[in-house]
């Protein structure tokens, strides 16, 4: 039987193109399979890292490690820098409540009045800008309705690590619940008085230790805030 070369080389050419073909979709096959897992990763990543959760949790692991620095440190002579549900007044004059005991640590020492303010906190209120809430832009702006923070009372340096002790207002509960090791929700998050500054899809905590994360809707359950199965009492805002 007689082939032409023509014959030849279309039956060639016609190969070279079947394979090149076959070649460009096995690669646009695991292109996309790439892009299916990077993408979502990326843009994960990338919305972690500018999110204003981030920096509100950022700036509040400041406060801890003041408060930590001045406990540790004992500056002033005083015995206490840690919230209290009954505060010494010789040494912590302020009311129970979350804010007023933020308005101590930053209000100035007057050794005339030493009870009065402790020093111990710089007046940056970058840690109290949440969405949602009016700025703050000076001490006398802190005030139960701006504060966006709860602190856990009656801790100590010498208290268990990740234990928690700052928790965003949202979380809406009077006392730290223990779980006895069945997962239990928070159930009040968002549904109570205090709404912002996350509703019921997130809140941020600062634990003893200086450890501190931002919980998803899929986290909030008291195993994974109260670790350490503390019932301390929460300060109002």
């Amino acid at each position: 039987m007689n082939i032409s070369v023509s014959q030849t080389r279309s039956r060639c050419h016609r190969t070279k193109v079947g394979l090149t073909l076959m070649e460009v979709l096995v690669v646009l096959v695991i292109l996309g399979l790439a892009a299916m897992v990077l993408i979502p990763a990326i843009r994960g990543a990338s919305g972690h890292g500018h999110h204003p959760d981030s920096r509100l949790r950022s700036n509040a692991r400041g406060i801890y490690n003041q408060i930590f620095a001045a406990a540790t440190e004992n500056t002033g002579g005083r015995t206490n820098y840690w919230a209290a549900t009954e505060p010494n007044t010789e040494f912590a004059n302020y009311e129970p409540t979350s804010t007023e005991y933020f308005r101590w640590l930053m209000t100035p020492y007057d050794i005339m009045n030493p009870a009065n303010g402790a020093e111990a906190l710089q007046q940056d209120f970058s840690a109290f800008h949440a969405e949602g809430l009016l700025e703050i832009r000076d001490l006398s702006d802190l005030t139960p309705e701006t504060n966006p923070w709860v602190v856990v009372a009656d801790l100590s340096e010498y208290s268990t690590s990740g234990t928690p002790f700052m928790i965003t207002r949202n979380i809406n509960e009077i006392r730290l619940r223990k779980w006895d090791h069945v997962q239990t929700p928070l159930q009040n998050i968002g549904t109570g008085p205090f709404h912002t500054p996350f509703g019921g899809e997130s809140l941020i905590v600062v634990r003893v230790g200086g450890g501190n994360e931002i919980l998803n809707q899929q986290q909030l359950f008291w195993d994974i805030l109260n670790p350490t199965l503390a019932t301390n009492l929460i300060l109002q805002p």
